[in-house]
């Protein structure tokens, strides 16, 4: 009975590691996967705030007036 537990109890850590490792290694796709998405998304944010401000006419005359 008591090399029953002795093996059960040199196994199940054994186990809890290979668990450990193997969900980390699930684990780090997702987040390589998420953050080149939001690097991604940012860029494409940015790029669409560069064209909405370009696309804006500023009035440089009115400001030039007032600076004279």
């Amino acid at each position: 009975m008591t090399t029953k537990i002795a093996v059960l109890l040199s196994i199940f850590p054994f186990a809890l590691l290979i668990g450990s490792v193997a969900a980390f290694l699930l684990y780090v796709p997702v987040m390589t996967v998420a953050a080149t998405a939001a690097i991604l998304l940012a860029l494409v944010l940015t790029f669409t705030l560069g064209v909405v401000a370009g696309g804006r006419r500023i009035r440089i005359s009115r400001i030039m007036r007032r600076l004279q």
